[in-house]
């Protein structure tokens, strides 16, 4: 059931559209992360991991929390949104959940963003930033 929504995702579709490969396992999957982003000099990949969802609400949410990662990469890793978007949104849960990253300014910067981003915009406006940032 769980890889049927993944292949009716748009916004997955969109990711691959960019060029970025999509998994459905990965390492991160085996240490226990919903989903992951992979960007060097030879890899582009995003990782979404079924396994390791709560439910189905959870799932689309990694989906969207890592297609914002491709979005960032886009934008050359500046923020998508202003500051004052993030002060507004910020919730408890999020902050406790960034406490589970890397405390780098960069890191928390960017999970904040995809934290905050992929909890309060649907498919629709995700899709639309991935046209916005990598093909505009």
């Amino acid at each position: 059931m769980i890889y049927e929504l993944l292949a009716l995702s748009e916004v997955l579709k969109a990711v691959q559209s960019t060029g970025t490969e999509v998994r459905y396992y990965g390492e991160s999957c085996q240490q226990g992360a919903a989903g992951s982003y992979q960007l060097n000099q030879t890899v582009d990949r995003l990782v979404i991991c079924p396994s390791n969802q709560v439910n189905h609400s959870d799932l689309f949410d990694t989906i969207r929390h890592e297609a914002i990662h491709v979005v960032q990469a886009c934008n050359g890793w500046d923020n998508l949104k202003p500051a004052s978007f993030y002060s507004k949104y910020m919730t408890q849960e999020v902050r406790d959940t960034l406490t589970e990253y890397p405390q780098d300014s960069v890191t928390q910067r960017l999970e904040t963003e995809a934290f905050l981003l992929a909890e309060n915009l649907n498919e629709k406006q995700v899709i639309g930033l991935i046209n916005k940032y990598c093909f505009e």
